[in-house]
């Protein structure tokens, strides 16, 4: 586990820290990256249970020895990325390892969305630099405004560190927003901006017409003030979870967007052809079949294509049926 430059004294740093926490004596308050204990030694004070995350196996057993006689903290001897996160609401108190930043925020505000409370980090300057660009390439970032109130709160100089980091870092504030859906949805909620922004530099009319009916987008733009003509990756959190809420609300499941496995994005074609109650082997004249073919694309990611009597039957192989043409 990469470590970070260790936070050290008792002025401004620690105490922005412990102040835009907002913790109270009943949060459970996680220390990820713990090193000598500098920041523990104060969430004591503002928590009756703090959680002491520390990989470097010198420094968990300065830790425990430090605060063998606390009752109220754990001390973990563990990569973060392995550490059994609380099934309950808790919060973060850290100077983060900077070498996993990424993999602590998707633990965090992904996949313990649920109990994150929010919390105050210590990171690098430049991966919280790109949590606040006007363009949202990232789907993670997208979901992560989505639910979280973000604030870089002020740069925090070399001087503040031991040793001195090379690098910039910064304050990152974090609150929970009221939730705007069921849990159950992440995922469907993140395929759907994962979908969306594999070609970033689509026009937000583009993207959206891939899931949804001319006429759809239409009323989703009036109603939500989107700007068409944009690239999607200009649309801003709140834009992009009404744009989500809508497809739940008007568009039939079969349709929605999904990640592939490969990491890619797909419609599913399966499913709809399926639907029809199809043979697998399927006998169509090329006229019945070009107008089958035509409905499948109006109701999926297709683009662009050529309705002939050669596209058709190599459209069908993809889903995996076989396609017989008779005069």
């Amino acid at each position: 586990q990469a470590r970070s430059p260790i936070l050290e004294g008792f002025g401004r740093n620690i105490y922005a820290l412990l102040v835009l926490a907002d913790s109270n004596k009943q949060d459970t308050v996680l220390d990820i990256g713990a090193g000598k204990g500098f920041l523990t030694v104060h969430l004591l004070k503002i928590a009756n249970n703090v959680v002491a995350i520390e990989n470097d196996t010198a420094l968990v057993e300065h830790l425990r020895k430090l605060f063998s006689d606390a009752r109220n903290v754990q001390v973990v001897g563990c990569d973060f990325r392995n550490f059994a996160v609380p099934k309950f609401p808790f919060k973060v108190v850290s100077n983060i390892p900077y070498g996993i930043t990424s993999d602590i925020f998707k633990i965090l505000m992904f996949e313990s969305l649920g109990n994150f409370l929010g919390g105050s980090i210590v990171l690098q300057l430049e991966p919280t630099q790109k949590l606040f660009s006007r363009k949202l390439y990232n789907p993670y970032t997208v979901f992560y405004h989505t639910f979280f109130d973000l604030k870089l709160v002020y740069e925090v100089g070399p001087e503040s560190f031991f040793p001195p980091p090379t690098v910039k870092s910064a304050l990152l504030n974090i609150k929970r927003k009221q939730l705007f859906f069921d849990f159950k949805f992440k995922a469907k909620y993140l395929a759907f901006i994962s979908c969306l922004l594999e070609k970033p530099d689509l026009s937000v009319k583009t993207a959206l017409k891939s899931i949804f009916r001319k006429s759809q987008v239409r009323s989703i733009s009036e109603k939500f003030g989107l700007n068409l003509n944009a690239q999607i990756v200009c649309l801003s959190p709140s834009q992009w979870v009404n744009c989500f809420l809508e497809m739940l609300e008007v568009v039939p499941e079969k349709f929605h967007l999904r990640s592939s496995k490969s990491g890619g994005c797909q419609d599913d074609f399966s499913g709809l052809v399926s639907s029809f109650k199809l043979p697998h082997n399927i006998v169509l004249t090329a006229k019945s079949a070009v107008i089958f073919f035509k409905y499948i694309t109006l109701r999926t990611n297709i683009k662009k294509v050529q309705y002939t009597t050669n596209s058709v039957p190599h459209f069908f192989r993809q889903i995996g049926q076989d396609l017989t043409f008779i005069a």
